[in-house]
């Protein structure tokens, strides 16, 4: 330490001779600072402290003892490592000295605890830890604990805007202050919210709803001797922030619900009837939806949502019956014969390739091609037969590969689908079964000599490169990243790291009951087939330690599965097409069986349809697209032309032109009724709704800002003159984005909803009419100018980032996952990709017959609101092919479609709001 004061004293008499104006030639310094100590000279960041315990809020006992953790960037731990004094603080100073701070002993860990008595004291304790390094930087972290007995009664009782207090009275208390915060933070005396001479009950109003409130009253006592409470939370919301959307399901009902900021669990509860006695189904949940199994086809269910650590009251839905979905007699749609049995169906390009063998024991085994361009009316075009029984089909590039049992690995040329050609093959021990390509290597599987590993980068000329054996019977395997996921017969999941296909090596296993059919890898889960009829489900994240996170019995035979999205494809036995729902993984359910006739063995997808091959040589094409049939089930004749709508809860809020906004409830579908309405100044175009407000576009009236919190009476509490014409909008936490078909994309803060600022704009060149927001980027439907992204991670700065010129006239805007969906007026729908948003690409497209107006997605089906033909609906599960499945033409014109559950409610202009049931009953 002296070494380093005396280079500080050397530098200090260099400064003062420069500062005298005398000249000063240092050649040589004598006493060089080390590398620690001019860190030490540099530092500028204060240590950090960590309270491991107790946590804030706590209450403490007639000792307090205090742990955490102190550390300091510039140093590495004991005698160099230590700050140079940590201490604390105690208010009010219950024990002498804590006023100024008492020092704690630190380890050569970084950790500290110490304790101090408070068995004399009641009320609130702010314990503040300071810790200061050895270049004078200092910090400080606090603590605060309650004497929780001492007003046991107060609670806080959370309602629409409002919160209501009460507590019983405490003996010689001359008068009682609450103190607040909105936030998850402990209320104190110096800085928090307060409200004096309170009395119980007590309610307070104008709160935002959403928001987490925290309480904490203090009884004024004439001695000094106060009282302080518990801490007291409330979260503030309106019926319909948490009012859920319910979907039917076979055999169960989806509940959805919008999670607010202020709740982290929540809680679904069901009754038979509104007024009934409601029972907490799902315990807690994190999630935002909650998937009900106990239903029973035609009785009522009636579902409310709230959030679990508050007293709220519950946010109501609408009833919901179930009923089976898809409808399995609608399902198949064609089928059609092979010359034997098939074994393995794949699809490439417009072709089914088909690997099939002849049980009995006759030459017509071989490789089947099928033109499939018409699902519903397949044409064999090519045929080869080949030596052995063949189980499996690969395809790569112009060749398919063929394991044909103990006749080893075919190889067919199949540049030309109507003339197939055997070029080579390759022999292999035992029986070829299986096969995966990856890179320039088949994997194949070869019963009980394993697995065997083909390099094919020349396919005339197959080279057996590496194996290895595994226990048991080999069935099937599947390769994702660096691994090999092998099914055997009598020892489960067994796993491979083929890193270096030359030298394999198993690195995990896991066993199930029964014999592991076939294996497919989505994500980080392993689905498996098993004899026990069971579809079994592991976890591998962490291929060395597979883990069974669930599994579900199939009721038949479970043979193969095959996967798309949530949902997976199950075969086996006389059991049908079994389809199981996998959105979670731990908790998977049947969502629809479809019988097939005969002993179902395979199932492949593709495209729109689930091809199901059978030992009766037979394909069942078996239609799995949703929705079918749309019908209009209800509607509503607004007084003015249905411009713009969006659903929350059991309201559909309509921007009603010159009729502003009509507020209708559509709990009950088939009867939508009018509860309220308000006549803005201006033409409403659009709306959309955060909270307790409406937030409408009404044209040269600008932004309009509508109190809803009573649907029946909504009062208009804001606006903000947009000086031009406000057409589209959408709001996102504190701000409304709203484009202005003549200026662009507008930011406005609406923080405080009485007083709405305009803060940003970006101007665009095209007429701005539709936004989308997601993330960090805004995606404005710019007219002549296409769609156009923009950057609005700094609200008050928006910066046009990319641009993709669409061939009509861009009206409409969605985002769903990597792309945004555009109504491009005369040109239909164009889908663009935006993974990377300074180069979007189009992805692909569909012409609507009418005008495109609006798009919405839902699932894997974008339903446009196409002008005068209505509503279309596009299964656009791949974004390069989307494909019409079904369309509804409303009598009026149609603007704007939002979804929710199985209903689409179309802003049909003249003709009001239509409400279209997408899964109507047979």
């Amino acid at each position: 330490m002296k070494f380093f004061k005396k280079n500080i004293s050397l530098l200090a008499v260099i400064a003062a001779a420069l500062l005298a104006g005398i000249s000063l030639l240092v050649v040589y310094c004598t006493l060089p600072i080390d590398e620690k100590m001019l860190l030490r000279i540099k530092d500028k960041t204060a240590p950090t402290i960590e309270i491991t315990s107790p946590v804030d809020g706590s209450s403490y006992a007639a000792t307090v003892v205090i742990e955490g953790k102190v550390s300091d960037f510039s140093t590495s731990g004991g005698s160099e490592g230590g700050v140079k004094r940590l201490y604390y603080t105690i208010n009010p100073p219950i024990i002498e000295g804590t006023d100024t701070g008492v020092d704690i002993t630190v380890k050569d860990d970084g950790t500290f605890s110490f304790n101090f008595p408070a068995s004399g004291f009641s009320g609130m304790i702010i314990v503040t830890v300071y810790a200061e390094d050895w270049n004078g930087n200092v910090i400080n972290t606090k603590v605060t604990l309650l004497d929780e007995g001492a007003i046991p009664s107060f609670k806080a009782e959370a309602g629409n805007g409002q919160v209501t207090l009460s507590w019983d009275p405490v003996p010689m208390t001359e008068s009682y202050t609450i103190y607040y915060e909105t936030s998850n933070i402990i209320p104190s005396e110096q800085f928090s919210k307060k409200i004096e001479n309170a009395t119980s009950p007590y309610m307070l109003k104008g709160l935002k709803n959403g928001e987490l409130h925290t309480f904490i009253l203090k009884a004024n006592s004439s001695s000094g001797d106060d009282n302080w409470s518990n801490v007291a939370k409330a979260l503030p919301l309106s019926p319909a922030h948490l009012a859920p959307i319910l979907t039917p399901q076979y055999g169960s009902i989806l509940v959805q619900w919008n999670s607010v900021a202020g709740a982290d669990q929540y809680e679904v509860w069901k009754s038979n009837s509104r007024d009934g006695t409601f029972v907490n189904i799902s315990g807690t949940t994190t999630s935002s939806q909650f998937i009900d199994s106990a239903v029973e086809r035609g009785i009522n269910s009636f579902y409310a949502v709230k959030p679990a650590k508050y007293n709220n009251n519950l946010s109501f839905s609408n009833s919901m019956q179930i009923d089976p979905f898809p409808s399995p007699t609608q399902a198949i749609v064609a089928h059609f014969d092979s010359v034997s049995a098939m074994s393995s169906v794949v699809f490439h390009d417009s072709y089914a390739y088909i690997a099939s063998q002849n049980p009995f024991g006759d030459d017509s085994s071989g490789l089947q091609i099928f033109d499939v361009s018409n699902p519903a009316a397949p044409v064999a075009i090519g045929f080869i037969d080949t030596p052995g029984k063949e189980v499996m089909v690969a395809i790569s590039g112009i060749y398919a590969y063929l394991t044909a049992g103990n006749e080893g690995l075919r190889v067919i040329d199949i540049s030309d689908p109507s003339h197939p050609i055997e070029v080579s093959h390759i022999d292999l021990p035992g029986s070829a079964f299986f096969i995966a390509i990856k890179n320039s290597y088949a994997y194949v599987t070869v019963g009980y000599d394993g697995l065997r590993i083909i390099n094919i980068s020349n396919p005339l000329h197959p080279i057996e490169v590496g194996h290895i054996d595994t226990l048991g019977y080999v069935n099937t395997l599947a390769i994702q990243d660096s691994y090999a996921y092998v099914t055997t017969s009598n020892s489960g999941l067994r796993i491979t790291d083929i890193s270096d296909p030359l030298n394999p090596i198993e690195v995990s296993h896991i066993d199930t009951p029964d014999h592991a059919n076939l294996v497919v890898i989505k994500d980080s889960y392993a689905y498996v087939t098993a004899s026990d009829s069971c579809l079994r489900i592991i976890n591998i994240s962490d291929p060395l330690n597979p883990i069974e996170v669930s599994y579900i019995d199939t009721l038949g035979y479970a043979s193969v599965v095959a996967i798309r999205g949530s949902h997976a494809y199950v075969t086996g036995g006389y059991s049908g097409l079994r389809i199981i729902d996998i959105s979670s993984p731990a908790s998977p359910f049947e969502s629809a069986r479809i019988d097939i006739p005969g002993y179902s063995y395979v199932v492949v997808l593709n495209g729109l349809y689930a091809y199901v091959t059978t030992w009766s040589n037979t394909i069942w094409v078996v239609d799995i697209s949703t929705p079918s049939l749309p019908q209009e089930i209800g509607y509503y004749d607004t007084s003015g032309s249905a411009d713009g709508v969006t659903v929350e809860g059991s309201y559909a809020y309509v921007a009603d032109g010159d009729d502003g906004l009509r507020i209708i409830d559509v709990s009950n579908p088939s009867s939508p009724t009018e509860v309220g309405n308000f006549d803005t100044p201006g033409s409403a175009k659009g709306v959309t709704v955060e909270g307790s407000y409406a937030y409408i576009a009404d044209g040269d009236s600008g932004l309009r800002v509508i109190d809803i919190s009573d649907p029946a009476s909504p009062a208009e509490t804001g606006s903000y003159s947009t000086h031009t014409n406000a057409y589209r909008l959408t709001a996102n936490g504190s701000y409304v984005y709203e484009v202005d078909n003549y200026m662009g994309l507008k930011t406005i803060d609406i923080s405080n909803p009485a007083s709405p600022l305009g803060i940003g704009l970006s101007v665009t060149y095209g007429r701005a009419n539709d936004i989308a927001v997601r993330g960090s980027y805004a995606y404005v439907a710019d007219d002549t100018d296409g769609l156009l992204i923009i950057d609005i991670s700094n609200p008050s700065s928006p910066t046009e980032v990319g641009s993709y010129d669409t061939p009509g006239r861009a009206n409409g805007v969605t985002v769903e996952g990597s792309y945004a969906y555009v109504a491009d007026g005369s040109s239909g729908l164009c889908i663009i990709d935006i993974s990377n948003p300074s180069s979007p690409t189009e992805a692909g497209s569909y012409d609507t017959p009418g005008y495109a107006n609006g798009v919405t997605v839902r699932s894997c089906y974008a339903y446009v609101a196409d002008g005068s033909s209505g509503l279309r609906i596009i299964n656009v599960s791949d974004p390069t092919k989307p494909v019409e499945i079904d369309s509804y033409d409303t009598p009026g014109y149609a603007y704007e479609v939002a979804v929710r559950g199985s209903y689409a409610y179309v802003a049909d202009g003249s003709s009001g709001l239509r409400i279209i049931d997408l899964l109507p009953n047979d």
